[in-house]
């Protein structure tokens, strides 16, 4: 019968399930989510009253339910299932300040962080990967300690990626997460306020951003973030269209120049040799050598000085 009315409850006393295993509290809220059921009402109320002995659960298991409860496309409503529930304060209490972290409805009409982060959840697309929501719940976890009004009366967030990535990295770390998912989602939450300035980016450095490994999922992460805001996405489309343009000159991706090349010229290694690497990638990127042979003439010239 609660299958065909799609209502999830424990078995007996619900009380004597959540303590035979507290992990059930999370499988509780995740089944809801991920089967679109409701919590009966008694079962819900036994993971309210018990939801602090989730903590003692292994950073592993609740690693496992996160994964699963935060899947399109009901990741939006996992997240609210943990908060109403009391769960989310005990597994990701960094959350909790975004409730009432309001925001400049310029740019976030949809109001507070936490708000912003639901939206985005429900804005993922089906096959999104792992790693996007991570992504998502972890971009703006430091608007909160970072909160400001300005002299215009707006409300700032100045370097809230920055302390955001390292943030993102402790709560990571304490899940459990792999070393590369920490370092995918940390660098992309570390870098998601650069796309504001692409349009503005040199030729060089804008390429550079587009053929970093991450890019794709960066590139994801900022579409669904102007999208779970202001909805603007001129800048998303600005960038593929860069994108496209790069993809006809297949020879940009490849580097003209390796380190052996200057090494060969009589360069040391040591930090002048990357120095010049580095400037002669941006050259070609910047589509100032037309073959190897011309980068090799001016870095044979560079290496003399």
């Amino acid at each position: 019968a609660d299958i065909k009315t799609r209502v999830l409850r424990t078995i007996g006393d619900p009380a004597k399930r959540f303590a035979e295993d507290h992990l059930r509290l999370l499988r509780a809220v995740r089944f809801a989510a991920q089967l679109n059921f409701q919590i009966d009402p008694e079962t819900f109320r036994a993971v309210q009253a018990r939801a602090e002995n989730a903590a003692s659960v292994s950073a592993e298991r609740i690693r496992l339910e996160l994964l699963k409860l935060f899947r399109p496309p009901h990741a939006g409503k996992g997240l609210d299932l943990l908060c109403g529930s009391g769960l989310l304060e005990h597994v990701l209490p960094e959350l909790i300040p975004t409730l009432d972290c309001d925001q400049s409805p310029d740019y976030h009409p949809e109001g507070n962080v936490y708000n912003h982060i639901r939206l985005m959840l429900d804005t993922m697309p089906t096959n999104a990967p792992m790693e996007l929501p991570w992504t998502i719940l972890l971009h703006d976890i430091a608007k909160p300690a970072t909160v400001s009004t300005g002299e215009d009366g707006r409300i700032h967030f100045y370097g809230h990626e920055k302390i955001g990535a390292d943030m993102a990295k402790a709560i990571l770390e304490r899940l459990r997460f792999s070393s590369d998912e920490i370092d995918t989602i940390v660098f992309t939450v570390r870098h998601h306020m650069q796309f504001k300035d692409a349009p503005q980016m040199r030729t060089a450095t804008l390429r550079r951003m587009l053929l970093r490994p991450t890019f794709e999922l960066e590139l994801e992460q900022h579409r669904i973030d102007c999208l779970g805001s202001h909805g603007k996405l001129d800048i998303y489309d600005f960038i593929r269209a860069e994108q496209a343009a790069m993809a006809e000159q297949p020879a940009l991706f490849k580097p003209l120049i390796t380190g052996r090349d200057l090494i060969a010229l009589g360069m040391a290694p040591g930090p002048a040799l990357g120095k010049l690497l580095s400037e002669i990638r941006d050259r070609q990127l910047a589509e100032e050598f037309a073959s190897r042979e011309n980068a090799l003439a001016w870095a044979k010239e560079k290496a003399a000085l």
